[in-house]
């Protein structure tokens, strides 16, 4: 009775956090509410049966076959796609997220090489050095093989999605 109790507590918190983010007014508030739920995140999505990140992995690996591409894990949060991508091979993964929580959290899987704590969207996005070293600007010379934007919860995050393909929509791969 108490694992059924337990559990019910988690589906309610991850319901709880969910509508947090969907009902926010306000696009700064957004990084705060999963700095807040950072370290019970990837038990929330467990608890709700969330396959969205082995999924989206398995579509990045079918638009990709190779395992050196680098890619973007856009609002990657606590790594859950990353962490997927790392299984299937990949190993030039860079996070980027404007929760530091959620990038902190993302650590303790190491799937990725750089933590990014930014967003993607009109300002200027720079990732200091990638897996081959090179220094490089989202917005002037974009070097990623994909994207992946997995599960954006507000119109915030999916807005980044528009922003990269519209910049980039003949230069790389996209999955979300």
């Amino acid at each position: 009775m108490a694992d059924k109790t337990a559990s019910h507590v988690t589906v309610n918190e991850f319901h709880y956090f969910r509508e947090q983010i969907y009902t926010c007014t306000g696009e700064d508030q957004i990084p705060s509410i999963y700095d807040q739920w950072a370290d019970k995140f990837n038990e929330h999505c467990s608890s709700v049966g969330y396959v969205g990140p082995s999924n989206l992995a398995s579509v990045a690996s079918d638009i990709i076959s190779d395992k050196s591409a680098r890619i973007l894990d856009a609002a990657s949060g606590t790594g859950l796609v990353g962490e997927e991508l790392k299984k299937l091979g990949f190993f030039c993964i860079d996070a980027l997220d404007p929760s530091q929580g959620s990038l902190d959290q993302s650590k303790t899987l190491d799937a990725y090489t750089n933590y990014i704590c930014d967003t993607l969207d009109e300002h200027r996005t720079q990732i200091q050095e990638d897996c081959c070293g090179d220094v490089w600007s989202l917005w002037d010379t974009f070097s990623c093989d994909c994207f992946v934007l997995p599960g954006a919860h507000s119109n915030y995050e999916t807005r980044w999605l528009h922003h990269v393909y519209n910049e980039h929509k003949d230069t790389g791969g996209m999955a979300g």
